[in-house]
């Protein structure tokens, strides 16, 4: 639906997933974040990126 809205959008892909379709770099308008939620820094790691996409949205 964000697509749609031409909102700013963030999809996590998970390591191990392979990337297919909207998960595929350049498939559509969105930023794809790798992470692997057995590093116990994933999170933090994330956070600057969940703050830029909410500064994004909030404008």
């Amino acid at each position: 639906m964000s697509l749609m809205l031409n909102l700013p959008t963030l999809v996590l892909l998970h390591k191990t997933v392979a990337a297919r379709g909207i998960f595929e770099r350049g498939a559509a308008n969105i930023f794809v974040h790798e992470f692997d939620s057995l590093d116990n820094a994933w999170l933090t790691s994330i956070r600057p990126i969940l703050n830029s996409l909410k500064q994004a949205v909030n404008v």
